[in-house]
Protein backbone atom coordinates (compact mmCIF):
# COMPACT_ATOMS: atom_id res chain seq x y z
CA UNK A 1 0.00 0.00 0.00
CA UNK A 2 2.94 2.26 0.45
CA UNK A 3 4.08 1.65 -3.25
CA UNK A 4 0.62 2.95 -4.44
CA UNK A 5 0.89 5.93 -2.30
CA UNK A 6 4.13 7.08 -3.64
CA UNK A 7 3.24 6.09 -7.41
CA UNK A 8 -0.12 8.06 -7.32
CA UNK A 9 1.28 11.24 -6.37
CA UNK A 10 3.89 10.76 -9.57
CA UNK A 11 1.46 9.37 -11.77
CA UNK A 12 -1.10 12.99 -10.83
CA UNK A 13 2.32 14.42 -11.94
CA UNK A 14 3.23 12.77 -14.99
CA UNK A 15 -0.63 13.76 -16.12
CA UNK A 16 -0.29 17.32 -15.39
CA UNK A 17 2.73 17.41 -17.35
CA UNK A 18 1.16 15.50 -20.39
CA UNK A 19 -2.16 17.69 -20.06
CA UNK A 20 0.44 20.94 -19.95
CA UNK A 21 2.18 19.72 -22.71
CA UNK A 22 -1.19 18.66 -25.12
CA UNK A 23 -2.41 22.36 -24.11
CA UNK A 24 0.96 23.82 -25.81
CA UNK A 25 0.80 21.79 -29.14
CA UNK A 26 -1.98 22.95 -29.38
CA UNK A 27 -1.19 26.95 -28.60
CA UNK A 28 1.04 26.62 -30.92
CA UNK A 29 -1.36 24.96 -33.75
CA UNK A 30 -3.28 27.27 -33.37
CA UNK A 31 -1.11 30.27 -33.51
CA UNK A 32 0.74 28.84 -36.69
CA UNK A 33 -3.10 28.73 -37.83
CA UNK A 34 -3.38 32.20 -37.35
CA UNK A 35 0.07 33.52 -38.50
CA UNK A 36 -1.13 31.17 -42.16
CA UNK A 37 -4.04 32.99 -42.49
CA UNK A 38 -2.85 36.29 -41.86
CA UNK A 39 -0.22 35.67 -44.16
CA UNK A 40 -2.16 34.50 -46.70
CA UNK A 41 -4.27 37.51 -46.31
CA UNK A 42 -1.05 39.73 -46.53
CA UNK A 43 -0.24 38.66 -49.96
CA UNK A 44 -3.65 38.66 -51.54
CA UNK A 45 -3.76 42.58 -50.36
CA UNK A 46 0.03 42.73 -51.93
CA UNK A 47 -1.03 40.85 -54.79
CA UNK A 48 -4.56 42.69 -55.41
CA UNK A 49 -2.59 46.45 -54.79
CA UNK A 50 -1.45 48.96 -57.41
CA UNK A 51 2.23 49.70 -57.28
CA UNK A 52 2.30 52.65 -55.27
CA UNK A 53 -0.42 50.90 -52.35
CA UNK A 54 2.35 48.17 -52.50
CA UNK A 55 4.95 50.30 -51.15
CA UNK A 56 3.05 51.92 -48.82
CA UNK A 57 1.94 48.32 -47.75
CA UNK A 58 5.34 47.41 -47.50
CA UNK A 59 6.73 50.81 -45.60
CA UNK A 60 4.17 49.06 -42.85
CA UNK A 61 5.65 45.49 -42.89
CA UNK A 62 9.53 47.08 -42.86
CA UNK A 63 8.97 49.13 -39.87
CA UNK A 64 6.52 46.60 -38.34
CA UNK A 65 9.96 43.98 -38.76
CA UNK A 66 12.12 46.33 -36.92
CA UNK A 67 9.72 46.64 -34.10
CA UNK A 68 9.53 43.10 -33.41
CA UNK A 69 12.81 43.31 -34.04
CA UNK A 70 13.57 45.78 -30.95
CA UNK A 71 14.62 48.77 -33.17
CA UNK A 72 12.60 51.55 -33.33
CA UNK A 73 12.45 53.39 -36.61
CA UNK A 74 10.41 55.38 -39.09
CA UNK A 75 11.41 57.05 -42.54
CA UNK A 76 13.99 59.82 -42.31
CA UNK A 77 14.84 59.02 -38.88
CA UNK A 78 17.96 57.09 -37.45
CA UNK A 79 18.56 55.82 -41.21
CA UNK A 80 22.41 55.48 -41.32
CA UNK A 81 22.77 54.11 -37.36
CA UNK A 82 19.90 51.42 -38.13
CA UNK A 83 21.83 50.59 -41.74
CA UNK A 84 24.77 50.34 -39.81
CA UNK A 85 23.41 47.67 -37.18
CA UNK A 86 21.24 46.03 -39.67
CA UNK A 87 24.65 45.48 -41.96
CA UNK A 88 26.44 44.10 -39.20
CA UNK A 89 23.13 42.19 -37.45
CA UNK A 90 21.74 40.36 -40.71
CA UNK A 91 25.15 38.92 -42.69
CA UNK A 92 22.57 39.31 -45.84
CA UNK A 93 22.07 43.13 -45.73
CA UNK A 94 24.46 45.23 -46.89
CA UNK A 95 25.36 48.46 -46.25
CA UNK A 96 23.57 51.13 -47.58
CA UNK A 97 21.22 48.73 -48.45
CA UNK A 98 18.62 49.80 -45.98
CA UNK A 99 19.21 53.60 -46.82
CA UNK A 100 18.36 53.08 -50.50
CA UNK A 101 14.59 51.06 -49.37
CA UNK A 102 14.24 54.19 -47.55
CA UNK A 103 14.61 56.38 -50.38
CA UNK A 104 12.30 54.23 -52.23
CA UNK A 105 9.56 54.63 -49.88
CA UNK A 106 9.97 58.00 -49.18
CA UNK A 107 9.85 58.67 -52.75
CA UNK A 108 6.63 56.68 -52.72
CA UNK A 109 4.75 57.35 -49.38
CA UNK A 110 5.29 60.87 -49.13
CA UNK A 111 5.92 61.57 -53.25
CA UNK A 112 2.68 59.32 -54.12
CA UNK A 113 5.49 58.37 -57.51
CA UNK A 114 5.13 54.72 -57.34
CA UNK A 115 8.26 52.67 -58.00
CA UNK A 116 9.49 51.12 -60.75
CA UNK A 117 9.70 47.14 -61.19
CA UNK A 118 13.30 47.29 -59.78
CA UNK A 119 12.65 49.51 -57.10
CA UNK A 120 9.93 47.13 -55.69
CA UNK A 121 12.83 44.13 -56.04
CA UNK A 122 14.85 45.94 -54.30
CA UNK A 123 12.32 47.10 -51.38
CA UNK A 124 10.87 42.87 -51.07
CA UNK A 125 14.17 41.73 -51.07
CA UNK A 126 14.95 43.87 -48.04
CA UNK A 127 12.14 42.51 -46.50
CA UNK A 128 12.98 38.63 -47.25
CA UNK A 129 16.37 39.26 -45.40
CA UNK A 130 14.88 40.71 -42.74
CA UNK A 131 12.63 38.26 -41.75
CA UNK A 132 15.35 35.29 -40.23
CA UNK A 133 17.16 36.39 -37.19
CA UNK A 134 20.61 36.86 -36.61
CA UNK A 135 22.81 34.39 -34.20
CA UNK A 136 22.07 34.07 -30.73
CA UNK A 137 18.45 35.13 -30.47
CA UNK A 138 16.83 34.06 -27.90
CA UNK A 139 13.63 32.07 -27.53
CA UNK A 140 11.84 35.28 -26.80
CA UNK A 141 13.14 37.09 -29.87
CA UNK A 142 12.34 34.02 -31.95
CA UNK A 143 9.18 34.59 -31.46
CA UNK A 144 8.32 38.48 -31.40
CA UNK A 145 10.51 37.63 -34.58
CA UNK A 146 7.38 35.27 -36.08
CA UNK A 147 4.35 36.31 -34.63
CA UNK A 148 5.26 39.65 -33.43
CA UNK A 149 5.20 41.99 -36.77
CA UNK A 150 2.14 40.15 -38.75
CA UNK A 151 -0.61 42.10 -36.95
CA UNK A 152 0.63 45.26 -37.28
CA UNK A 153 1.71 44.83 -40.65
CA UNK A 154 -1.82 43.48 -41.61
CA UNK A 155 -3.53 46.91 -40.37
Amino acid sequence: RQEQAVKLPLGGLLSALGAAALLAAVLALLAELLRGILLLLLRRSFRRADALERAKRAEKVLFALLTAKGMQAGLGWNTEQLDAWLAETFPKVQPGEYTRVCELLEKSVYGDIPPEIYEERTIFALLRKLRGLPAGSGFRAQLRSRYGWIPAAVR
